[in-house]
């Protein structure tokens, strides 16, 4: 009876579209969608922006529901421009101007639209300035091991254009401190102090910027606090800053991370972020150091025992060979490894987590530090969870019903 009634509501949905009553594929497809996501209005940003000819931006759609809760549906509309030869916009909502003129942009989802104008514009660049893409953009400031997302704003002979920043068509450079700079503008922070950059876009440079850092880092926590692994083991750590407003931030990518028995286990790779490699049997000790002041540290165990086989177990310690669960249901799996000298070593968070065939409609599988192994049920089916550790390969197969 449920599903008639659902049926019967959406038919009578469907017949408020023009072309789905009568069998319109493309309207029945855009009626589903606007029915699953549910929204009663859309709107378009960036709002009336100027780009210069040649280059790209992307363009989202938001969907308001009647809840008042928003929701991304940027891949959801259909878009269009109004004139292709001057600007063109991709299925997903990337804009690449041709030539100079304005043009609409439109996103559609059934029966909702909404557009913004654009303006391509071939005017010369005189100048650039750097600011934060926060809610204060003139606060050029950040806590220290952590990243600050900067903007690039550029002044053309036609006017200043603060609607779409140039952020991603400059160059970024790091003039001096300790950060780096990536391709979009972020700036990453390894310790307090100053931070000079600079961003540069056909031969125009802006003023060199600073950044303020601030040692507001209180403590680091890195975990998993405690490991044991085998030796070619990988072991994944995250690090975890604790500031002095008793904020937490992930600073993984931020501290630097260093083994206190290098020959044991080592961070092979100078940008490692926090993966280490098990390398002999023996003890070390891991440290995140967010500059020369704040640290944290976790134990590292090294076997030198064969790996037997893995098994998946419940929190009673039973093996579960197939995993049955109800829509809704959050659990925790635990994989063991077996090993030949009759040692058992809980190697949930040292294996990698995935799903077979990416089956992520069904379940989900979580495979970040400190949460591996937590299946989520998201509808009823089947699905298989996929663990590697080494060169071991172990499937548990989960069947989703209703509760």
């Amino acid at each position: 009876m449920k599903y008639n009634h659902w049926l019967a509501a959406f038919m009578l949905f469907c017949t408020t579209l023009a072309g789905c009553e009568e069998g319109d594929p493309t309207a029945l497809i855009e009626a589903i969608n606007a029915a699953d996501i549910n929204v009663s209005s859309i709107e378009v940003e960036p709002a009336d922006g100027v780009i210069t000819t040649g280059y790209s931006y992307q363009f989202t759609a938001t969907g308001y529901r009647p809840d008042g809760s928003t929701v991304n549906i940027t891949n959801s509309v259909t878009w269009a421009s109004s004139n292709n030869a001057i600007a063109a916009v991709s299925s997903g909502g990337l804009v690449s101007t041709i030539a100079d003129g304005s043009v609409a942009i439109s996103a559609s989802l059934a029966s909702l639209s909404a557009s913004t104008s654009l303006t391509a514009s071939s005017a010369a660049l005189q100048s650039i300035a750097v600011f934060a893409d926060t809610a204060t953009p003139n606060v050029l400031s950040v806590s220290n091991c952590k990243d600050l997302q900067l903007k690039a704003i550029g002044t053309y002979a036609d006017g200043v254009r603060d609607v779409i920043p140039i952020t991603d068509n400059v160059s970024w450079s790091l003039i001096s401190g300790n950060g780096a700079v990536n391709a979009e503008g972020l700036l990453s922070t390894y310790s307090d102090g100053t931070i000079s950059v600079q961003a540069s876009l056909d031969g125009v440079d802006s003023p060199v910027t600073d950044v303020t850092v601030t040692a507001d880092l209180n403590s680091i926590a890195v975990t998993p606090s405690t490991q044991t692994v085998t030796i070619n083991a990988t072991l994944q750590y995250t690090a975890t800053g604790t500031y002095n407003d008793s904020t937490t931030a992930n600073i993984t990518g931020n501290v630097q991370w260093s083994s206190g028995t290098p020959t044991v286990a080592d961070f092979v790779n100078p940008d490692s972020q926090g993966l280490i490699t098990a390398v002999a049997q023996g003890l070390t000790t891991v440290t995140a150091a967010c500059g020369a002041g704040v640290t944290g540290a976790a134990s590292l165990t090294v076997s030198d025992n064969t790996l037997d086989y893995l098994r998946f177990e419940d929190p009673n310690g039973a093996e579960i060979e197939v995993f049955n669960t109800t829509v809704g249901a959050v659990t925790q799996i635990s994989l063991y490894g077996y090993f030949t000298n009759g040692e058992k070593i809980d190697l949930t968070e040292s294996a990698q987590w995935s799903l077979l065939d990416g089956a992520t409609s069904v379940i989900s599988v979580n495979n970040t530090t400190d949460n591996k192994g937590i299946v989520t049920a998201l509808a009823v089916g089947h699905a298989d969870v996929r663990v590697a550790y080494l060169q071991q390969v172990k499937v548990l197969p989960v069947n989703v019903t209703q509760p």
